[in-house]
């Protein structure tokens, strides 16, 4: 039985100007103190693959999880159900979807 595995890292760091998430609500990139990555890691035994995401973001919500492991789906033999995502939650990345700030709103 044999067992695969692979990983990959990509720059996400978003442009100057835009919004980020934290305090106080709104607040812009000025300049970039380290770069911002999502790192995927992927297992493979049986014909069935897993891959787990984490990127350098404030949450993942349920429409960019959808969208991602939508991608991943129709792009390689991954199941969208083995997709797990995950944030590595901070204050200076970008304002996904609705939420602004702290407290969403």
């Amino acid at each position: 039985m044999e067992f695969y595995a692979g990983v990959a890292k990509e720059k996400i760091t978003p442009e100057l100007g835009t919004l980020l998430f934290g305090y106080p609500t709104i607040r812009k990139a000025e300049h970039v103190h380290d770069d911002l990555y999502a790192t995927a890691i992927a297992f493979k035994q049986n014909n069935e693959t897993f891959v787990i995401i984490s990127c350098d973001t404030s949450v993942i919500t349920k429409e960019l999880y959808d969208k991602i492991s939508s991608k991943l789906s129709a792009e390689t033999d991954v199941l969208s159900q083995n997709v797990f995502c995950c944030a590595t939650h901070t204050h200076s990345a970008p304002c996904p979807g609705t939420y602004v700030g702290w407290g969403g709103g």
